[in-house]
């Protein structure tokens, strides 16, 4: 699990660097406990999981991204 979220971080940090973000201007991100970027959506009901309540911003066209997909699904 650790080893998932660190490669989230590194695609997320090559992906949405200063001129990325730029493309997430609209949306409300945060960053949460492990570093990893996160989109605040307008569910709150508590009884979600809370990957369901902040989802994980995925960068589309990085190459960790689609096994790591697979490997979830």
């Amino acid at each position: 699990m650790e080893a998932q979220k660190t490669l989230l971080r590194s695609a997320q940090k090559e992906c949405f660097n200063e001129e990325g973000r730029k493309s997430l201007k609209n949306f409300q991100v945060f960053t949460d406990n492990d570093g990893i970027l996160r989109l605040k959506s307008r569910i709150a009901n508590e009884d979600e999981l809370p990957e369901f309540i902040a989802p994980l911003i995925l960068p589309p066209k990085h190459l960790v991204i689609k096994p790591l997909l697979r490997k979830n699904t």
